[in-house]
This record gives structure tokens, C-alpha cells and sequence, in this order.
């Protein structure tokens, strides 16, 4: 994290001194096959499976007592994040377009995180290396029921899921580790009706009971500089919605109102940039969220336009940390109002550009909410698709196309009445591709 000021003199270099460095080099694989088979005329068994692989290479090097440069500290870490799963289902149809579907998820999340540390501090002696390994696993197998029933122009719809999560966490350093195993034992479930009321339009109302069980790596907090296991617990919501979806002349509309009340919200408060000095990971007890989301398509030939809008209100109720109520604050991070505005234009039947700007207002920096309302920015990405006829998609894009300066963080000191910043890049481009078979 940087000053202001260090921001202003040097943003791409992040403050950093005369011999210091910290380069990242990240990779990404991914893989998902599907499998269909339609076993009899109203019954089809889908299996899907897939594989996530990320992994992140970080060397830094940081001067303790500069000027001089005979003490510093140098970390060489990686990071990886591995997650594979199979999912089967079978959709039984009866009726009148109406199906019944259950199936099985299995999911496994594995993250590694291995650091070897040099401390440079003459003149005791040579440099002190020292390795930290955090290892860390989560298993889920969830079972889920799906059905919608038609009748003439309405559809009632019901789900039903339950989910089983099993945790194993690790860590082994120099000054000792840490071991635990903890589960969670989650059920969703959903109600809507849908009204089809003409070829192109239909409204709807829905109600939905849903959960987010924790990342493995949310199970550990960090303070005095040593971690410990954290009683973090899997969040709940409640969520009414209400939409519409139509063509309107030529332009297909959708307007969505909800309204959610969340029971332990997952949160993450951080300070010391990165690596961070604290990691704390919590539940806000309840939290309510009312909003609006607008958008909309034109097509003119080979030209596509978009728009949309979305409105969140936040709000904070009975939470506590540290002493310090919460009650009647904004959730930290969500900024109130945002919008996007996109145009793609199809060369051909192979090949697309495509130009999105997305305004971003200002949020909260934490859930004190001191240090008032930050970071309202505007980006435009380029993004551009290529697609062969024997399924290999190539695509690439450039973002942040302006260079707009923003950042991914911002931390307010209230004793010191102070910013730090963590700029996010500025332009900067990707290429990838996907084969489809």
C-alpha cells in the first residue's frame, strides 16, 4: 500500500526504492467437458466435469533500513489455487413443456501456499531463510431437486439443495502451525411463479433462501503477525425479486426490484498492504440490501448496443467488532450506483469487436464507515473474438484502454487521519482460447 504521495511520484514502480523489486507472473488452465445423452425420449442424463488451475509466482525484495541496503528481507512464493468437480443430473420432461431435474455436485478446492523467506541483518551472521507452507482443503458434495411445472402461460418453479462442506486446513512455519478440520451443512431453496404472457415478454416473482459457504483460505485470520483458526460460519440471504422482460420497439428490456436480508455476511478487513500486516475474517450479523437493475439490447444489422444500470442501497443491523456498532452504516465496497455501456460489431460470422465503459460510483472504505466515500472511477475495455469452424474460439482484449487511475484498495488510518492506496493497473492486455467439441 502507498501514500498519496508515493503514488504521485512513482504509481508503476508502487513506491518502491532503488534496488527493491516484486515481479508476479500468474498462469491460468481451465478444462470442461460435458457429456449428453438423451436415454429415453423424455429423459436425458447430463454429466458435466471441469478443472481450474491457477497458479502465481511472486519475488520481492525489500530494503528494512534504507538507505542502506545491507539489510533487507526477500520472499519467494507460490500460490496456487486448484479446484475440480463433476456434476451429473438427470431432466426428467412431462407435461406440457414442464421438467423435473436432481442431480449430484461434487466439488474440490485445493489451495497451496508455499514462501521461502530471506532476512538479511548484519552483522549477526548470514542471511536467515526460513518456509512457510499453507495448505488448506475444501469438499463438497451437495445434492439438488429442481422442478417447473407449466400451465397454459404460467410456470411455477421449485428447488430444493443441500450441501455438505468438509475443510482441512494446514499451515507449517519455523515459529510452529496450525492444524483443524471444521464442516458446514448448508439447504437452499427457491420458489417463483413466471408469467409468459406474450411471444417476446414475461414477468415474475421469486423468492430465494441461498447460502455462501466459506474459501478455505477465509478460515484463518492474522494478528501480532501469527495466524489462527477463526470461527468464521457460512453466510445466509433471503431474496424477494420482482422482473419484467420484453421487446419494446427495438430494444429487448429487463427491470429487476429485490430486496435481500443476509445473516452472518462473509467480510474480510485487511491493513499492511501485501504481504498484510492483519487478516481478519468475520460475520456481519445481519445486513439488508435493496436495489434495481436496468439493462437493455438494440441490434442494427451487424451493430449490437447495450446499457444497463444498477442501484444498491446497503444497510448494517445489530454488528459489532472490536466494540465498535455497526448499526445503520452502508456495507463497505458496494458503491451505490453503476453503469455500463457497451457496443459490439460483428465483422462477419467469425470475427467481433466489442468496446464496453463501465462508470463505477464511490463506496465505503470499511464498515466504520469513516474516511468517507472513495474510489468512483470509469473504465473502457476492448475486447475482440475469433471463432473457427471447428470450434476453437481465440479471443484477446485490452483493458483499462484509457488508463484511468483507480484502485483495488484504499485504507483509512482514524488515529493518523490518513490514506494508503493499492493502485490497479493501468492498460494492460490478455489473449486466450477454448476449443469446443
Amino acid at each position: 500500500m502507498l501514500t498519496k504521495t508515493q503514488m504521485n511520484d512513482d504509481r508503476e514502480n508502487w513506491g518502491r526504492k532503488p534496488g527493491e523489486y516484486s515481479f508476479t507472473n500468474t498462469n491460468k488452465d481451465e478444462a470442461v467437458l460435458s457429456y449428453n445423452n438423451k436415454l429415453q425420449n423424455n429423459l436425458d442424463l447430463i454429466i458435466s466435469t471441469f478443472y481450474q488451475k491457477t497458479e502465481l509466482d511472486l519475488d520481492q525484495k525489500l530494503f528494512m533500513m534504507y538507505p542502506s541496503t545491507k539489510f533487507y528481507m526477500a520472499q519467494a512464493s507460490i500460490f496456487e489455487d486448484k479446484k475440480y468437480g463433476i456434476k451429473p443430473k438427470l431432466k426428467y420432461s412431462y407435461g406440457n413443456d414442464s421438467s423435473l431435474v436432481f442431480g449430484i455436485d461434487y466439488i474440490k478446492n485445493t489451495l497451496l501456499r508455499d514462501v521461502d523467506t530471506t532476512t538479511a541483518t548484519p552483522p549477526f551472521g548470514i542471511a536467515k531463510t526460513s518456509t512457510t507452507i499453507n495448505d488448506l482443503e475444501k469438499e463438497t458434495i451437495s445434492g439438488f431437486i429442481h422442478n417447473t411445472y407449466k400451465y397454459n402461460s404460467l410456470e411455477f418453479i421449485q428447488g430444493l439443495r443441500y450441501e455438505k462442506a468438509n475443510y482441512d486446513i494446514k499451515r507449517d512455519s519455523v515459529d510452529g502451525g496450525i492444524k483443524g478440520k471444521k464442516d458446514e451443512d448448508n439447504i437452499a431453496l427457491e420458489l417463483a411463479l413466471n408469467n409468459i404472457y406474450s411471444d417476446t415478454g414475461n414477468r415474475y416473482i421469486k423468492y430465494e433462501r441461498g447460502f455462501t459457504s466459506p474459501a478455505p483460505a477465509l478460515l484463518t485470520n492474522k494478528a501480532n503477525n501469527e495466524y489462527y483458526i477463526n470461527n468464521l460460519k457460512s453466510e445466509t440471504y433471503d431474496t424477494f425479486e420482482i422482473g419484467i422482460k420484453d421487446f419494446v420497439y427495438n430494444s429487448y428490456i429487463r427491470a429487476t426490484g429485490f430486496y435481500t436480508v443476509t445473516r452472518d455476511e462473509i467480510t474480510t478487513d485487511m491493513t499492511g498492504g501485501m504481504p498484510p500486516k492483519t487478516i481478519d475474517n468475520y460475520n456481519l450479523d445481519k445486513t439488508k440490501r435493496i436495489g434495481l437493475e436496468l439493462s437493455a439490447e438494440q441490434w442494427f444489422d451487424k451493430l449490437t448496443l447495450s446499457q444497463s444500470y444498477s442501484y444498491i442501497k446497503t444497510k448494517i443491523e445489530g454488528s459489532r467488532k472490536n466494540g465498535v456498532d455497526y448499526s445503520g452504516n452502508e456495507i463497505a465496497n458496494v458503491p451505490e450506483n453503476r453503469f455500463k455501456l457497451g457496443a459490439k460489431y460483428a465483422f462477419n460470422n467469425n470475427f467481433n469487436l466489442g468496446l464496453e465503459t463501465i462508470y463505477t460510483g464511490a463506496s465505503y472504505l470499511n464498515n466504520e464507515n469513516v474516511g468517507g466515500k472513495q474510489n468512483k472511477h470509469i473504465v473502457t475495455n476492448l475486447v475482440g473474438n475469433y471463432m473457427f469452424s471447428n470450434g476453437l474460439k481465440i479471443y484477446g482484449g485490452l483493458n483499462n484502454l484509457f488508463n484511468e487511475n483507480y484502485y483495488n484498495d484504499i485504507d483509512y488510518s482514524l488515529s493518523t487521519n490518513s490514506y494508503t492506496y493499492d493502485p490497479a493497473s493501468k492498460r494492460s492486455y490478455y489473449i486466450g482460447f477454448n476449443y469446443t467439441f
